[in-house]
C-alpha cells in the first residue's frame, strides 16, 4: 500500500525511495528511517495544514491542498508499513494509502492481487 500511495502522489523524496526500497526488500521496523518517515510526515502535514488556512482565506486552491494532504499521507503510510506488528503495519498502511490515493476500488484491486499471489 505504501509503494502505491507513493506512485500515486509522486513525492520522490529520498526518505520516502529509501523506505519504499527497505519494504521491498523485506526490511522492517528500522527506526532511523521510521524517524525520518515521521520528520517528513510532519512537514508535509505543516505544508497542508498551511494550504489549508489559505483555502479558508480564498488565497490557495482546494486541489493545492489535496495534493499536499496526500502527501503528508503517503509517507505515514510508508512509515506505517515499516511497523515491526504485521497486522498493525497492514491495516494502518492501507488506511493511509487511502487517504492518499481517494481511490477505494485501486486500493480492493491491489489487496486482492497482494492476496491471490
Amino acid at each position: 500500500m505504501a509503494e502505491v500511495a507513493e506512485a500515486h502522489v509522486g513525492l520522490g523524496d529520498p526518505r520516502l525511495d529509501e523506505a519504499i526500497a527497505a519494504l521491498r526488500a523485506g526490511r522492517i521496523g528500522n527506526g532511523v528511517m521510521r524517524t525520518r518517515l515521521q520528520q517528513l510526515t510532519d512537514e508535509l502535514d505543516e505544508v497542508a495544514w498551511d494550504l489549508q488556512d489559505r483555502v479558508k482565506s480564498g488565497s490557495a486552491a482546494n486541489e493545492e491542498y489535496m495534493k499536499a494532504f496526500a502527501r503528508a499521507r503517503a509517507v505515514s503510510a510508508a512509515w506505517f508499513a515499516l511497523d515491526p506488528d504485521p497486522v498493525k503495519a497492514a491495516v494502518e498502511a492501507t488506511y493511509e494509502a487511502q487517504a492518499a490515493i481517494n481511490d477505494l476500488a485501486l486500493i480492493r484491486r491491489e489487496i486482492s492481487s497482494v492476496i491471490s499471489s
